[in-house]
């Protein structure tokens, strides 16, 4: 049985076989989420074990810089040479 969140009515007669379908429906939704989250989490957890193997083909990006600048003194490129 589905959980039926309009049972019980207001004003009814609590029904213990009612009452105990209610919870066993609401157990099975919170299972099956459960679940759905430990899968996602396994998806999550391998996704991120393998992201730094999608840079392992980029080569090596050295910076380059120029070493004459006319705008700077000798001594702020003087670490350049």
């Amino acid at each position: 049985m589905p959980f039926d969140p309009s049972k019980p009515a207001p004003g009814d007669d609590l029904d213990a076989v009612l009452i105990r379908n209610q919870l066993n429906a609401l157990k099975a939704l919170i299972d099956a989420q459960a679940a759905q989250i430990s899968s996602l989490q396994g998806q999550i957890t391998a996704a991120v074990a393998s992201s730094s193997n999608n840079s392992n083909g980029v080569g090596s990006l050295l910076a380059t810089t120029r070493r004459s600048n006319s705008r700077c003194s000798p001594s702020r490129t003087s670490w350049m040479s």
